[in-house]
């Protein structure tokens, strides 16, 4: 079945054909993969490793919905990790 699509949409797939939906992915995460675990907010690993696309989109989100602490780390691991 994941045959008929390109790359970019074989990647939305997981063995056996089953859809990965982005609630299955925070389901399925690691709490530390989490700016805010214990809510679970603010996802910036995927796999345990950074992304740096999820590190821009948890400063824009934590900005727009005040969550100052949460843009700071975010920003600061940007500096670390994305430079």
């Amino acid at each position: 079945m994941a045959d008929k699509f390109n790359k970019k949409e074989q990647s939305a797939f997981k063995s056996g054909g089953e859809y990965s939906t982005p609630k299955k992915r925070k389901e399925e995460a690691n709490s530390s993969d989490f700016l805010l675990p214990g809510e679970r907010k603010f996802p910036y690993k995927i796999g345990g490793k950074i992304s740096c696309n999820l590190l821009h989109a948890a400063v824009s989100r934590a900005a727009q919905n005040n969550y100052p602490d949460v843009e700071r780390r975010a920003k600061a691991l940007i500096a670390k990790h994305c430079s």
